[in-house]
């Protein structure tokens, strides 16, 4: 009904001449009676007025019923004071008010109440029981007409039932108009049933290809195929860009860790020249990768003046490829070509199920917002391509708006929270080949705050480890820690395009499940396919509080809640390993003041005892700084300054908004 309202409010018509037609209709409607006996018209139409027009209404229902006197109109006049309370009590509660029954069940049961009353005080009979039902279902007439009235201002056509709603209403309207002004109700009938012969007639006589159509998919699923096809041809596209490698970061990396870093010559070497000794490796991967192990001959003379054990760096280099080389035959054995083929198809089968769902359960489409947000930007000179509104489960306003040119957002937000009466988030805008796409929702009831910090291994420019927080369209907030195999450059490429493409494919309308399985498919045929990445992922409702964790391979992950701290676990594999993840999921409420902990496995190794980094995380005073800086730099301590991966360290802190 708060459609109705707004539809109104962007008519011709002044707001004191709206206020006006309510006041009289309230007046007339409630006046209508049966041999001296009043209906509870009054009372329905009150139900189901408008809340922008609710005291005006109630304003002619009152000065109507006080002027008709006697028991009954002292009763109805009770039964509106207490309904007009009721709806200023639930204003703000669109959820309730998009329920089909809660007009209905409001009018039938304050109804029910005063009639009772009446009946005990001695003064009223059982009619009233009656009278909640006719009070109920008259509510449901003047809703399903009102809507009717929407259809037609947005130049639709309803369907038969609300058209049938619209005629019944103007009947009642017409009787009992026809009843005061002929002063007789057997002729305010017969009028009334006249009318109702020519309208019955006028909708008989209508050709069937004027009913309304079937709907139409919604502007926001039309939205998710066409990011999810975009999303899906870029991933494409980089997958056939990259070049497979060999990783030299995970072959020789151990091998410096075991024989370099305790080395009494490393400052000799990797400290004071160390992109010398990097060209050395790079050109040592290049004979390796060709005939798959390494002879002390072929290692580079800059390389052997500096090392003084050359036999064992060649030995443990050997040992590291043949590691390697089992573990991409283990995948390729294990991936196969039908069994790749299988995971293609169930990712695609995903993807359409996503789609397929949102197609079977659309929103609750908003026709009045549509046609405000339409007319303001064709006003603007701007005609949409498409426009869509509607409330998700949370009973939330949610707006997609498709535009050739840039929309002016603070316009549109500023008009949408003054129509609706609500607080919308930060918009979201962003360009595709077919034009701008701007998304508006209403605000959220948690707000976070992120707080992380990354230490490359020490002698490497690059992290393997990427941090990736996101917002999706239904307002769930994402964060994800990747930690690509080894460190430097391959496994910080492998991490990132996790988290990239993570973030892009659950933007574009996937859900979690299926974009961490189209994801995985990548990993196992993308660039570097032999360097696998964990997952770390936290979802957090921003409406309703639940979380989720999802874990594939991470390292464990911490719930602060005041002084508490809840571990939480992850045993399986990271992501490109296997043609099907099976990530672990755990979930949770969140509450105000909780605060998430994510870690990379170079901060808490296996094997690595945690009570030392929980001890610090509970004693660490918040107010002295960042908790993820001070994290990595007291697990760098506790290892001696000789950490042997990256080190990241992220914390997330939920608040109320």
């Amino acid at each position: 009904m708060q459609q109705t309202w707004r539809a109104l409010c962007s008519s011709p018509l002044s707001r004191p001449a709206v206020f006006g037609v309510f006041f009289l209709w309230g007046a007339l409607i409630s006046g209508a009676s049966v041999q001296g006996v009043l209906l509870p018209l009054g009372v329905a139409a009150l139900a189901a007025t408008p809340s922008g027009m609710l005291l005006p209404t109630a304003a002619g229902v009152m000065a109507a019923l006080l002027l008709y006197g006697g028991l009954q109109g002292i009763r109805y006049s009770a039964a509106c004071a207490v309904l007009v309370a009721v709806r200023l009590l639930f204003k703000e509660s669109r959820s309730l008010r998009s329920l089909f029954w809660f007009e209905p069940l409001l009018a039938g049961t304050v109804t029910l109440s005063t009639g009772l009353a009446m009946l005990l005080s001695g003064d009223g009979d059982l009619m009233f029981g009656l009278e909640s039902v006719a009070a109920a279902l008259c509510a449901a007439l003047f809703k399903q007409a009102a809507e009717a009235l929407l259809v037609l201002r947005a130049g639709g056509q309803p369907a038969e039932g609300r058209r049938w709603a619209l005629t019944a209403t103007l009947c009642l309207t017409g009787y009992a108009g026809t009843s005061l002004l002929f002063g007789a109700t057997l002729q305010g009938a017969v009028l009334a049933a006249l009318a109702l012969l020519a309208l019955a007639r006028t909708g008989r006589a209508e050709p069937a290809q004027k009913s309304e159509p079937p709907p139409l998919p919604s502007p926001a699923v039309q939205f998710k195929l066409e990011r999810t096809a975009e999303v899906l041809r870029e991933l494409t596209d980089r997958l056939k860009s990259g070049q497979s490698f060999l990783p030299i970061t995970a072959v020789f990396a151990p091998t410096i860790e075991t024989l370099c870093r305790g080395c009494a010559r490393s400052p000799l070497c990797w400290d004071a020249d160390y992109n010398t000794m990097a060209d050395a490796l790079n050109n040592m991967g290049v004979t390796l990768s060709r005939r798959r192990q390494l002879q002390e001959g072929d290692l580079p003379e800059a390389f052997t003046q500096r090392c003084d054990k050359p036999g064992s760096f060649v030995d443990s280099v050997n040992a590291e490829a043949a590691m390697y080389d089992l573990t991409r035959r283990f995948r390729d054995e294990s991936l196969g070509e039908s069994a790749f083929l299988r995971e293609q198809y169930k990712c695609f089968s995903l993807v359409l199920g996503d789609l397929g769902e949102d197609l079977a359960t659309p929103e609750q489409s908003d026709a009045a917002v549509v046609e405000l947000v339409d007319t303001y930007l064709k006003e603007k000179g701007d005609k949409p391509v498409s426009v869509s509104a509607g409330y998700g489960k949370h009973g939330k306003l949610r707006i997609s708006c498709k535009t050739r040119e840039k929309p002016e957002l603070s316009g549109i937000a500023s008009l949408v929270q003054q129509s609706c009466n609500c607080r919308l988030a930060e918009p979201e805008l962003w360009r595709s080949e077919s034009g701008w796409h701007m998304i508006l929702s209403e605000a959220e009831n948690f707000a976070v705050s992120l707080d992380r910090y990354i230490s490359p291994l020490p002698g490497e420019r690059m992290a393997g480890d990427a941090v990736r927080d996101f917002r999706t369209d239904d307002m769930k907030y994402i964060l994800a820690l990747s930690d690509g195999m080894g460190a430097g450059r391959a496994a910080s490429c492998k991490s990132r395009l996790a988290v990239d493409y993570l973030e892009k494919l659950m933007q574009a309308g996937l859900r979690r499940e299926s974009a961490t399985q189209v994801l995985n498919a990548a990993l196992m045929v993308g660039p570097e396919p032999e360097v696998f990445a964990t997952l770390d992922v936290v979802v957090l409702d921003l409406y309703s509080g639940d979380l989720e964790f999802v874990k594939a391979g991470a390292a464990p992950s911490f719930i602060l809640r005041g002084r508490e701290l809840t571990r939480v676990d992850s045993h399986s594999m990271p992501a490109g390993v296997l043609p099907v993840l099976e990530p672990e999921i755990h979930r949770s409420s969140a509450q105000p003041g909780d605060s998430i902990i994510l870690l990379s496995d170079g901060l808490l190794p296996p094997g690595q005892s945690e009570q030392p980094l929980c001890e610090f995380i509970l004693s660490f005073d918040r107010k002295r700084g960042s908790l993820a800086r001070a994290m990595v730099n007291f697990c760098k301590k506790l290892y001696q300054n000789q950490p042997g991966d990256d080190m990241t360290a992220v914390v997330l802190d939920i608040r109320k908004a």
